[in-house]
């Protein structure tokens, strides 16, 4: 994967938050294209169930995100170090590859590792899923493993790409998260405390290697001149 310039992507999760012992459970649907060597694109679809179902828009370009307000339009950019928890980018491309946690040496620290046999997948390539737990511990990413975290992916037999990667489990993040007074959408403002515990499943689909032509730039944002 580190020779593809650019892919396209799909996830299909469902989060569930327990906080307080209150516990929420999230459909998010995320559709989107990544370019080398840091800069993504995603549309984020959140059913917020009574509240209805947001449509969100983010670019990131390394450690800038910008993420569009639904209701007014406007972009905003999100610093570094601000979190919105399920929007986070970390927490996408956690999603989208959670063996990009496993740090360098780590590979021999992998429980339950299993080899498939080789299968035709939906779009006819022939593929090998390979299917182990994180190590306990987690490591120096964003999204440390805190509990067990079950990851089966499905990788092409004659190209070695990674297509489909699905995974269970339970994060939180190592990191405080900062005040943000006004997110998009309504969401309400998140407080300097450490993130809540957060149990997820997900699947997400990997496509167009190589094939995204269109660029992926800052957009125009209210503080922009």
């Amino acid at each position: 994967m580190g020779e593809v310039e650019s892919h396209r992507y799909s996830i299909d999760m469902e989060v569930v938050t327990t906080s307080d012992d209150v516990i929420t459970t999230l459909p998010i649907s995320v559709e989107g294209a990544y370019r080398a060597p840091d800069r993504y694109s995603a549309v984020l679809n959140l059913n917020m169930g009574f509240f209805g179902t947001f449509e969100i828009p983010i670019i990131a370009i390394g450690s800038d995100v910008y993420i569009r307000d639904p209701n007014f339009g406007e972009w905003g950019r999100i610093g570094a170090g601000d979190d919105l928890s399920y929007l986070d980018p970390d927490f996408i491309a956690f999603l989208a590859n959670p063996a990009a946690s496993i740090p360098p040496g780590g590979v021999g620290n992998l429980r339950n590792l299993r080899l498939g046999a080789e299968k035709t997948a939906d779009d006819g390539t022939m593929v090998q899923t390979v299917s182990f737990a994180l190590p306990d511990g987690g490591s120096e990413d964003a999204y440390p493993k805190l509990g067990e975290v079950d990851v089966a992916i499905e990788i092409g037999v004659d190209d070695s790409l990674m297509r489909r990667v699905d995974a269970f489990g339970d994060i939180s993040r190592r990191k405080d998260a900062v005040v943000l007074p006004n997110p998009p959408g309504g969401l309400a403002p998140r407080g300097a405390y450490p993130e809540r515990r957060v149990s997820f499943r997900s699947s997400a689909i990997l496509r167009d290697f190589g094939g995204v032509s269109e660029p992926i730039e800052p957009p125009l944002t209210a503080a922009s001149p």
